[in-house]
């Protein structure tokens, strides 16, 4: 008799992603299939990023992790992948501080969906929507001095899955609000690489796919791996607008002095 299958189920809302690079060690691609061992009907370059959406063992007792693109700008499910075949990271795991709306932007950042907060006056409408960021004119300043134009700055610390320096690998400072639904971390502070951007497709949902082009990456700045094909690095700053940032919540896990440290890469 076969066995039954075990069933996980991932949330899908960039709360707990399990990001990963394939890493097909006999093929520089890997087959994607309709279902666990069922027909091929695509295949994923060895170093491109996605998410796993569910994992199942089959009745060898082979684990298969049916997986989505990483952008949320191209969200499709893929299909079902060998899951060793797969190198990952469960970002729900990645430290991060927890901060009050209040407390940031005492440090120059305010959520879009913030409603009852000022805007900063450096506008992110690069990105039309409720999930980005606006920035304080101090800040902005201190990056424009590093090169910095005001829509890589705006991608980088209002995007998702900026996690690493993809020029030296080390993680970045990350914070994390409260609320019900308020995404996966982002950055603090980013470093140079993420002073010029590329757009590398169209708006999707409300999302544009981009990658940082201001250094030569050696690091997915989503995972931290080692990577050879910087051209298949693709992070999506948007999303559809909404609420879910808790202002009446003012805890936060760092003081004001040491959260302007960090927001000034300190």
């Amino acid at each position: 008799m076969l066995l039954a299958t075990l069933l996980l189920l991932l949330p899908k809302d960039g709360s707990a992603d399990i990001l990963c690079n394939v890493a097909d060690p006999h093929d520089p691609t890997l087959n994607v299939r309709d279902s666990p061992g069922g027909t091929v009907v695509n295949y994923l370059q060895n170093e491109r990023v996605v998410r796993i959406d569910k994992t199942r063992i089959d009745a060898t007792g082979r684990t298969w992790a049916e997986v989505s693109g990483q952008s949320n700008a191209d969200y499709r499910d893929w299909g079902w992948v060998f899951r060793n075949s797969l190198r990952c990271v469960d970002t729900d795991r990645f430290p991060r501080v927890k901060v009050s709306v209040a407390a940031l932007e005492e440090a120059g950042i305010v959520p879009q969906d913030a409603i009852r907060t000022s805007r900063q006056p450096i506008s992110c409408d690069e990105v039309p929507n409720g999930w980005g960021v606006t920035i304080s004119r101090k800040l902005y300043e201190n990056y424009r001095r590093r090169g910095f134009s005001n829509t890589a700055l705006c991608f980088a610390l209002g995007g998702w899955d900026v996690y690493f320096d993809p020029a030296t690998g080390r993680p970045l400072s990350l914070y994390q609000l409260p609320g019900p639904y308020v995404g996966g971390p982002r950055p603090l502070w980013v470093p140079d690489c993420y002073k010029r951007i590329q757009i590398t497709g169209r708006m999707m949902q409300g999302d544009i796919p981009w990658r940082p082009t201001g250094c030569t990456l050696h690091y997915h700045p989503s995972t931290g791996r080692p990577i050879t094909k910087p051209e298949l690095v693709e992070l999506s700053s948007g999303g559809p607008a909404g609420g879910g940032v808790d202002e009446d919540n003012q805890s936060s896990t760092v003081s004001e002095d040491r959260l302007r440290s960090l927001v000034n890469g300190k």
